[in-house]
């Protein structure tokens, strides 16, 4: 699994060379995926989502410009009455001075296709905007159901499932120290193999949570939405992980790695950490 891991890690490289426009330069990740969003009320995201979406903006300006073309059709079908003073000589020599109008009463074409065509534009163009509205609403209702889900499932992990196996995990050892009877090195690598999928599972959960926020910035139309900060760490495993100064700085989720196995006579080999950090290549 280690190749087809660092093809995947080359290729999400690559992916963000080209979305900051660089070719071939070297780059450091900093920082950490855990982030914590406190998803405003309803109602404030729905007003600021009917404010500021752009695409809302340009349904409105096409019910004022469906409106005015009706208006327009509806004055245009006086016509435009033309009056003026005339003069002419004929062949004589004999001079003619006068007024001219002309005017095109409505009488018997009073436009009335060219005006109902005008008022089904504007119809259509109402609820056009209409429908607009209501689908900027379902975009906000169902980004916000999906942030409030992905959250409840990084809080479980956060809080509950990962302590649990991190403290199994020190009991396990201790025992395993201990020369317990039934606690043997195939036990010992079970917990860790179930912690570690436990920390997948956790990092699947906090991608599911920032796409979440960027689909409810996307509904609101307003970056500041999925802005964020750091979850403060509630165990004291994380507390020294972060209190800890950091020697190389490591890429993606920066998760407290696990101790190596003990083993069973001192002196004996402890094996390798299971999460060793992978810094990319620095400048």
């Amino acid at each position: 699994t280690l190749g087809p891991g660092r093809g995947l890690a080359v290729v999400a490289e690559n992916d963000l060379r080209r979305a900051l426009g660089l070719l071939n330069e070297c780059f450091v990740l900093d920082g950490t995926l855990e982030k914590d969003f406190e998803v405003p009320q309803l109602p404030l995201l729905i007003q600021a989502a009917l404010e500021r979406r752009p695409d809302l903006h340009g349904l409105a300006f096409a019910v004022k410009e469906a409106d005015n073309r009706m208006r327009f059709e509806i004055a245009n079908r006086w016509g435009n009455p033309s009056l003026g003073p005339s003069g002419e000589v004929n062949e004589t020599s004999v001079g003619f001075v006068g007024l001219w109008m002309i005017w095109q009463a409505p009488i018997i074409n009073t436009r009335k296709g060219e005006i109902r065509q005008r008022q089904a534009e504007l119809a259509r163009a109402v609820e056009a905007s209409h429908q607009g509205e209501v689908q900027a609403k379902q975009d906000v209702f169902a980004s916000a159901a999906r942030l409030e889900q992905a959250q409840k499932v990084v809080k479980y992990f956060h809080n509950e499932l990962l302590p649990v196996l991190r403290q199994t995990r020190e009991e396990m050892d201790k025992l395993y120290t201990a020369g317990q009877p039934g606690v043997d090195l195939t036990r010992v690598l079970d917990i860790r193999r179930r912690l570690l999928r436990a920390r997948d599972a956790y990092l699947d959960a906090l991608f599911e949570l920032s796409q979440a926020q960027t689909d409810l910035a996307a509904a609101v139309a307003d970056l500041s939405f999925a802005g964020c900060r750091a979850i403060a760490p509630s165990s004291e495993e994380d507390r020294s992980t972060e209190s800890a100064p950091a020697q190389q700085p490591s890429t993606g989720e920066q998760l407290p790695s696990p101790t190596p196995v003990p083993g069973p006579a001192p002196g004996a080999p402890k094996g390798e950490p299971l999460m060793p950090p992978n810094p990319l290549p620095g400048k």
